[in-house]
């Protein structure tokens, strides 16, 4: 289809009507995107037929005319990762306008380090100064949350679009994006993910928000209810740190059992000493 049409541009261009052709390229550009934004706004009311299903499928499943209407209409998003609504949904079905939202906010996975790569010292006290200006005063919530972030994106910083405490997308409405990942199945086998999708925060604060919303005292999960009792206790001991672990583990937030909560406990330990250090 897209040779198609730029063999059609290519004769439109050689000839005297070159302004009629463009005029009409335009006018067929515009009318296709108020096809497709259209159709998605109705695409899940109640009146939705299967003609607009159709059209909607029509206009998005047209690599050149989808690619090009969100370049020209989204010019900051990364838009050559977007993708759109897949060739097998029917055009009889009920379209999920929550899926359609999902495949368009899918970006790039961009490097985002708080730190250099292997420096501890500088990967603990960047974090202490983020968690510090983001209004996390308790010296016990940082350690705790520093020694998390420092399991999930790890000494190296492997860490992408802010998301520096490995948050997978799950009910997530905003952006995401695809990493490769490994996790431990219910019998404790290693089983390679190739399309892992995560959760793409735009800054620190927004991923520090997004933290501290899902393990809370009003969180849904009973077991993230007991981990934010843990993480903001004042208890400075080995078992506290072990039950904070331990409860995130419970509440299916990591499935790697080798690293256990006596493991957390001593990072949290090597954090606190780092920041002693330092007077912090």
């Amino acid at each position: 289809m897209m040779i198609k049409w730029m063999v059609k541009l290519v004769f439109t261009l050689r000839t005297p009507r070159f302004s009629i052709g463009l005029l009409t390229a335009v006018l067929m550009s515009v009318w296709l995107s108020a096809c497709n934004y259209a159709t998605f706004d109705e695409v899940t009311s109640p009146s939705t037929t299967p003609e607009k299903v159709s059209i909607y499928q029509l206009v998005l499943n047209s690599d050149a005319s989808f690619y090009a209407q969100r370049f020209i209409f989204h010019p900051n998003q990364t838009w050559l990762s977007l993708s759109y609504a897949p060739a097998d949904v029917s055009a009889s079905q009920p379209v999920s306008r929550l899926a359609m939202n999902d495949d368009l906010l899918k970006i790039r996975p961009i490097r985002t380090p708080w730190a250099p790569a292997w420096d501890r010292e500088a990967v603990v006290l960047g974090m202490n100064r983020i968690l510090l200006s983001h209004g996390v005063e308790s010296e016990n919530m940082r350690v705790r949350m520093i020694a998390h972030a420092v399991v999930a994106s790890g000494w190296r910083q492997n860490v992408w679009n802010f998301n520096a405490w490995g948050v997978r997308q799950g009910s997530w409405e905003k952006n995401w994006y695809v990493m490769p990942t490994y996790e431990e199945d219910e019998n404790g086998h290693s089983v390679f993910i190739a399309d892992a999708t995560w959760r793409a925060f735009d800054n620190w604060e927004e991923a520090i928000d997004d933290y501290m919303t899902r393990i809370s005292a009003d969180s849904e999960r009973p077991s993230y209810r007991e981990a934010y009792r843990h993480l903001r206790s004042d208890t400075v001991s080995f078992r506290t740190a072990k039950a904070f672990w331990h409860a995130l583990g419970d509440g299916n937030y990591y499935t790697a059992s080798d690293f256990t909560g006596e493991k957390f406990a001593r990072l949290c330990g090597g954090v606190r000493s780092i920041l002693r250090q330092k007077n912090i």
